[in-house]
């Protein structure tokens, strides 16, 4: 993994993705003050897979999960831990107190967040 740390002085906003050596090549386009060309084309261009599991409590039948509101817990084949997923209809961080929230194409259209 390479992490580069650099901010250069005409721009104090960083970025960091992570991707697949060999798959991103920097270029000095990429610097220009109209961020929202560099965020497309990661978002379009350079898939990403985490894949990670809560083992802690290793089901989800155990007393306590982290699983917040409108989430839904599933078993790891294997015993190998569980997860949180929001449910239909919902986005968002299932192991944060704010959960999964209602998803609106309304609402997402009226703010500046890239989906």
């Amino acid at each position: 993994m390479k992490v580069f740390m650099d901010v250069l002085s005409f721009d104090e906003c960083g970025y960091g993705f992570l991707v697949e050596e060999g798959k991103f090549k920097f270029n000095t386009s990429y610097l220009s003050t109209d961020s929202s060309n560099f965020i497309d084309m990661i978002q379009s261009t350079m898939p990403i897979l985490l894949d990670w599991v809560i083992k802690s409590n290793k089901s989800c039948d155990a007393e306590v999960n982290v699983c917040k509101g409108n989430s839904s817990c599933y078993d790891v084949e294997g015993g190998g831990g569980y997860r949180c997923e929001c449910q239909d209809g919902y986005e968002g961080n299932p192991y944060l107190d704010e959960g999964c929230q209602g998803h609106s194409p309304i609402l997402n259209s009226q703010n500046d967040c890239y989906e």
